[in-house]
């Protein structure tokens, strides 16, 4: 299954890209492995640019989707994605009065052997809801399937 939905946060010509691009484990019978998804992510910070292929947990982009939703409501607060392979972290915090700050890092393989790049991208609350709408398309096509919480 592929599918060009993606999840993205732009300032200023700098951005983080999220593109899900197929189901990891498709033949997979249990709940756990099939809601592993595969994903491009792709970065330009600065004078850095780059890309890498990680995998995520569906579950993740709806977590995620839910703090953006809280942060939006009340322009404060954090709302951060995280997976258990470590391959990207971003956590937005808002001030209070509509504007966030979204620290990232990106890590192109689990382990310590990984390289990282930290970054910040800032953007104001009109974005909010486009990123939600984003994550929700990504749900559509990449949903969390069964009880993931029983191997």
């Amino acid at each position: 299954m592929e599918d060009e939905s993606c999840f993205e946060i732009r300032d200023n010509g700098n951005f983080i890209r999220l593109t899900p691009i197929k189901i990891s484990y498709p033949d997979a019978t249990g709940d756990w492995d099939r809601n592993w998804v595969d994903a491009r992510i792709e970065v330009k910070a600065g004078a850095f640019t780059g890309e890498y292929v990680a995998q995520f947990r569906a579950i993740d982009f709806q977590y995620f989707r839910k703090g953006l939703t809280l942060v939006y409501d009340n322009l404060s607060g954090v709302s951060t994605f995280e997976d258990i392979e470590r391959y990207l972290n971003i956590e937005i915090k808002g001030d209070g009065i509509g504007h966030f700050e979204a620290s990232c890092i990106a890590c192109d393989k689990p382990g310590h052997m990984a390289n990282t790049l930290e970054f910040e991208l800032h953007f104001d609350q009109t974005q909010i809801m486009p990123m939600v709408r984003q994550l929700d398309s990504m749900l559509n096509s990449f949903p969390v399937v069964g009880n993931i919480w029983n191997k």
